[in-house]
């Protein structure tokens, strides 16, 4: 019974602060995107808060070319693997936090990140970054040794939860069984725009300064879940873009929305984070087997194929969140943008999507079908300049610079382009089954099409929240799967544009976190039985002793005092309708710092 009243305390203080519309506190909603009568669930925030979000996106923006001139202007000072970027107390994330908002915020938001955020925080996070490669660990990631990047070193981000102590001298990693949070980020213009490029100095002599958003997101959510998060760079990006798999200089090339080369961009880093966890903590601390995924965008894409192939490894997927992704790629996702192109709606601004995935789809991947052949996506004339700028760590601009507004589409292969024009004049839905060319286009078809997902989806075994905005420019929602093929299925709806429509459907990893206890895997270890030294585990990477180690100081603020973590919603006491017994706030305070926070 006890377990009962939590539960509805939480559906409403949650509806409270999302301002849910239509939500039932009465169990969870899965809603199919076609049955209009079905109660599916929308996020509805509220325009002020829309408004707050669209002003800091931009803010991003304008900061987004300032990380990849910092990243650009010396390689050799990128951080190096297994590197410390930060050890931050709980009171040095609140200051994070609260830095990502000032200037941008009113005193009443301000007071209500106190009133929210403060008592949340549970742990403090050590910030580092992590590299390893598929042939590192004897796992392997599932993959055959031949695989492309297989003995390549990939590189991200690594979140570790910290015990609470009183100086950063103490450090004590967060004791028993954690699990995985890993976030994949939505697309970013250059290779150099990546996480473990994008942590950034947020010490007290540091102005203000904050990480990129995402890369808060993750900081926030593990100081306040205690989960252990990695977010990683990808296939082409960092590490792996600076060196080959023998070490040369020249690097792997970019895998854009290559199902494979997520698993083998991340699995690394988690078998490595693994790792260091058992060896920080001494086997006081471990990670458990259960992991959550997340991401939006590309990073929707990414998410989803990577908890597949975790799923085949052993891991226990508690949920998937993924949203705005293309999920259709050789058909809804391609066609379409042919379609834009034709009718004058496509965004000139977003040239760079198709320098990008041609790219990939251009004998640079070499486990696609169609490598090595005369099937490329972009046009002979044109590929080895396309490939080399995306490779070269271009910015947006450069990017967008290699097709004209005129025609976008004139970087991609005839083959391609007459398969796609026939396919929208005959009105076909899937030009790769009706309109490819044995010997011209048969083969970059087959090479688009295993990188569909929506079989993947429709035949998953764990619970998968997909989060869509009909209003989507970029990536239709005809890229939907079949929702009635499998009830583990669930939708969401968003609203507006594929950027602000972002904002509520990450969110929904949060709500879904904040209200599911059953999770919580932070058991005790026996150590008798977990020993480092009947393990025989490889040392990881060592840590360089030049490692900075970063201590914020807080904020103070006598207009908004630390309030106890705790929230009542009561009601007139009757057989009818029960008093509502008060409840921590925990990961809920969580919620209103990344409405505001959260951008691509």
């Amino acid at each position: 019974m006890e377990r009962v009243r939590i539960n509805i305390t939480r559906c409403f203080a949650r509806a409270l602060l999302l301002g849910l519309a239509g939500h039932d506190c009465v169990g969870s909603v899965r809603a199919t995107p076609t049955a209009a009568s079905s109660g599916r669930r929308k996020l509805a925030n509220s325009p002020e808060l829309l408004g707050a979000i669209a002003s800091l996106w931009e803010q991003s923006e304008t900061n987004r070319k300032e990380r990849i001139l910092r990243a650009d202007r010396t390689l050799q000072e990128s951080p190096a693997c297994g590197d410390i970027l930060a050890t931050l107390t709980k009171d040095d994330v609140v200051t994070v936090a609260r830095n990502a908002l000032a200037g941008r915020a009113d005193s009443n938001t301000l007071a209500a990140i106190d009133f929210l955020l403060v008592p949340s925080i549970t742990y403090g996070v050590q910030v580092r970054k992590v590299c390893s490669s598929c042939a590192d660990h004897e796992e392997g990631c599932g993959q055959s040794s031949t695989s492309y990047g297989w003995n390549q070193t990939h590189s991200g981000l690594l979140f570790l939860p910290l015990e609470t102590v009183s100086t950063i001298e103490s450090v004590v990693l967060k004791q028993g069984m954690s699990l995985w949070h890993i976030l994949c980020h939505g697309t970013r213009a250059s290779t150099l725009e990546v996480p473990s490029n994008e942590w950034v100095d947020v010490s007290a002599d540091a102005s203000g300064a904050t990480p990129d958003a995402e890369i808060a997101v993750s900081l926030i959510f593990t100081a306040t879940a205690g989960t252990v998060g990695v977010m990683p760079d990808y296939m082409g990006y960092a590490e792996s873009r600076l060196r080959n798999e023998t070490g040369e200089p020249e690097g792997l090339f970019r895998a854009y929305l290559v199902r494979q080369a997520y698993a083998t961009a991340t699995l690394p880093l988690v078998y490595e984070s693994r790792l260091v966890v058992k060896n920080f903590s001494d086997c006081q601390s471990a990670v458990s087997d259960k992991a959550l995924l997340v991401g939006y965008s590309e990073g929707g894409f990414a998410a989803a194929s990577l908890a597949n192939d975790m799923f085949g490894l052993g891991f226990d997927i508690v949920s998937l969140q993924a949203g705005g992704a293309p999920f259709r790629l050789s058909s809804e996702q391609v066609l379409t943008s042919f379609e834009q192109v034709r009718n004058g709606s496509f965004q000139l601004s977003q040239r760079y999507y198709i320098s990008l995935l041609g790219s990939a789809f251009s004998s640079t991947y070499r486990d696609l079908p169609n490598f090595g052949t005369s099937q490329n996506m972009l046009d002979p004339t044109v590929r080895e300049q396309v490939v080399a700028l995306v490779h070269s760590g271009a910015e947006r601009s450069e990017l967008n610079s290699l097709n004209s507004p005129e025609d976008p589409l004139s970087i991609l292969s005839p083959a391609l382009t007459a398969a796609m024009e026939q396919a929208l004049d005959n009105g076909e839905s899937d030009p790769c089954k009706t309109s490819a060319v044995v010997g011209e286009s048969d083969l970059l078809c087959r090479s688009l099409q295993e990188q569909d997902l929506t079989s993947v989806l429709e035949a998953s075994t764990y619970p998968v929240t997909i989060c869509h905005s009909p209003d989507d420019d970029i990536i239709p929602i005809s890229n939907l799967p079949d929702f009635a093929a499998n009830s583990l299925l669930g939708f969401s709806e968003s609203s507006g544009a594929h950027s602000s429509a972002a904002i509520p459907c990450f969110l929904n990893s949060v709500v879904f976190w904040a209200n599911n206890e059953n999770f919580d895997d932070s058991s005790l270890i026996d150590t008798t039985s977990n020993s480092c030294n009947s393990e025989n585990l490889r040392t990881p990477a060592p840590i360089s002793p030049t490692n900075p180690t970063v201590s914020t100081s807080v904020i103070a603020t006598t207009e908004s005092p630390t309030i106890a973590p705790v929230f009542v919603l009561s009601f007139p006491t009757t057989s009818a309708s029960p008093t509502i017994v008060a409840t921590e706030f925990s990961q809920f305070s969580l919620l209103f710092v990344l409405i505001l926070i959260y951008v691509q």
